[in-house]
């Protein structure tokens, strides 16, 4: 894993307390931009959080 190589020990994955923030989309932002209205999950800092509008 490149953060491992790096020393980089927290982050690499996406689990709480590692610096992990990814955004879960249902679409393609590339081809549909549009899809980034469509928010499925969240996780910031590696916390899964509710999207806004409870979904």
């Amino acid at each position: 894993m490149a953060a491992r190589h790096f020393g980089l020990t927290d982050r690499g994955a996406v689990e709480p307390g590692l610096r992990a923030d990814l955004v879960l989309v249902d679409g393609d932002p590339i081809a549909d931009i549009r899809a980034t209205r469509q928010i499925r999950r969240i996780w910031c800092g590696g916390t899964e959080h509710t999207p806004a509008g409870g979904r």
